[in-house]
């Protein structure tokens, strides 16, 4: 048992280095109002986490306005 431990962490360290993908990374998403689910409430589900390529960036969700409609 302690062998298959070993060799799923071993290939989640390998896979993780080979693709960038990282549990310790910033994940934001992009999106604009004119796709599905972008809207408020947003919807994440219908959008790849995209991962923020300095340590020190921060993910914003930017609102605009128009009259009485928000974009």
């Amino acid at each position: 048992m302690a062998k298959i431990c070993v060799f799923i962490i071993l290939a989640a360290i390998l896979i993780s280095q080979a693709s960038a993908w990282s549990p310790l990374s910033l994940y934001c998403y992009r999106c604009v109002s004119t796709h599905p689910g972008c809207g408020t409430p947003f919807n994440w589900l219908w959008y790849w986490g995209e991962v923020c390529p300095e340590d020190d960036d921060k993910c914003v969700k930017i609102i605009e306005r128009k009259g009485g409609n928000t974009c």
